[in-house]
């Protein structure tokens, strides 16, 4: 499993994840990592599967500020 990780209180908002993966990010009024779990800090986290692995490469090669992670 591979960590995929947002910190929101970095995102300036683009969209440019969401329209890239789709699968993980949704714009409802804020850039959320779908199903991640937001801490107090704004630090999303969603633990995922090896297989979807190249479309969580492709939101952290288009985020302009660098929030996006994959670990």
């Amino acid at each position: 499993m591979s960590k995929l990780s947002h910190d929101r209180s970095q995102c300036i908002h683009c969209g440019a994840c969401v329209s890239v993966c789709p699968e993980f990010f949704e714009d409802n009024g804020e850039i959320t990592l779908k199903g991640g779990n937001y801490d107090e800090n704004n630090l999303g986290v969603l633990e995922i599967d090896e297989t979807k692995k190249s479309s969580a490469e492709s939101a952290v090669s288009v985020c302009p500020v660098g929030c996006i992670k994959l670990e």
